[in-house]
């Protein structure tokens, strides 16, 4: 799969320095998604349009409300995150985990 950093008003608006990170769950350990995060701080959500992979993306998109892994771990809902008017998945406190991508 090539990476490719997006970069748009959402990146520039966070100070534009993006990190690649891979999203495991908690519960069993499996890379659920290949995520770019803007700016610093907590993973509290996932942008939607952050999720690297067409595949994984549409996954998501055509998923339930309730996103769940393969071992059965919740791992949240998708919303509308209303300030941006983006969707996203509101992750579920201690849910996932996180390396670096690389």
């Amino acid at each position: 799969m090539k990476i490719k950093i997006k970069k748009d008003k959402y990146q520039k608006a966070r100070g534009g320095k993006s990190t690649l990170y891979w999203i495991l769950c908690e519960g069993c350990g499996k890379r659920l998604y290949l995520y770019q995060k803007d700016g610093g701080g907590s993973l509290y959500r996932l942008y939607i349009d952050r999720i690297m992979g067409d595949k994984e993306r549409d996954k998501v998109i055509a998923n339930d409300k309730l996103i769940t892994c393969s071992c059965g771990e919740m791992i949240g809902y998708k919303y509308i995150y209303k300030k941006e008017n983006r969707q996203a998945i509101k992750l579920f406190t201690k849910a996932i985990q996180k390396e670096i991508y690389g």
